[in-house]
């Protein structure tokens, strides 16, 4: 059971009996904001593995450091900046992070974290993703599509391509075209993606050159669902050791939990 404060009002972050395994802190008011280090204090205290904030916190990220326990950790609620990336490539056991506001810039310290193995990106991010090639264990990576332009997509779909361990990838909102996806042709340990799908002949040929996919969900935005693979049959014929998805549930599950 994880502690939910409203508000990082201090009296509910130290009700600690309630408090088993990850907290999650929603800001409120300025005026009942609770120091990033007080949050940091009770959560060393409980050996948290995994933090979730969101809301008014525009304190350093420096305190984090003090959670040497942390696996996997939320942020979202302000615009994350490159200094608050480097606090985070600091932390010693960071598995999995979700960021959700961020700068153009911001990501390139995340090369330094080692055990980051899942990242989530919950905006559409701009520039360069020319450093997330170089996170050293990371292998599952998902962001939103939206609001790109058609080259900029195609040279992070390229970039993302040389993460040589990268196995999961899930792209939504205005699904890609067949140009920005050839660069996954040239990914090493790609085997399962995710995406919206607009359709088109051209798409499935770009999808068919991805050697090393094995299971593939093609997200229908307009029609809310996983269409059925008859649909999909130009691309089953070329390539039957696909395996389509068609829920939801049969994506591996996020292993950052949502707020309840």
């Amino acid at each position: 059971e994880a502690l939910y404060a409203q508000g990082w009002k201090l009296e509910q972050l130290a009700d600690g009996a309630r408090l088993s395994g990850n907290l999650r802190v929603a800001g409120g008011p300025a005026s009942s904001d609770v120091a990033l280090s007080q949050v940091v204090r009770v959560a060393d205290q409980k050996g948290v593995v995994e933090l979730w904030l969101r809301g008014n916190l525009h304190s350093s990220l420096f305190d984090l450091q003090g959670l040497k326990k942390l696996k996997r950790l939320s942020l979202g609620g302000w615009e994350i900046q490159r200094n608050d990336v480097e606090e985070i490539s600091r932390l010693p056991n960071l598995e999995a992070l979700q960021l959700c506001d961020f700068g153009a810039d911001a990501l390139a310290p995340l090369q330094n974290s080692r055990r980051l193995t899942y990242l989530a990106l919950n905006s559409a991010p701009s520039g360069s993703f020319r450093s997330l090639s170089k996170i050293p264990q990371l292998r599952w990576l998902g962001f939103y599509c939206e609001g790109r332009d058609r080259d900029r997509m195609a040279q992070q779909l390229d970039d993302v391509a040389q993460c040589q361990q990268l196995e999961i990838l899930t792209l939504f909102r205005n699904g890609p075209t067949s140009d920005q996806l050839k660069p996954l042709q040239h990914a090493t340990k790609l085997r399962m993606l995710a995406l919206d799908f607009d359709g088109g002949p051209d798409v499935y040929d770009a999808l068919a050159g991805i050697r090393t996919l094995r299971v593939l969900g093609l997200w229908s935005e307009l029609d809310g669902i996983f269409p059925p693979k008859q649909i999909h049959a130009p691309l089953h014929e070329r390539r039957p050791d696909i395996q389509f998805l068609h829920r939801w549930e049969d994506l591996p599950r996020n292993p950052i939990q949502e707020l309840p």
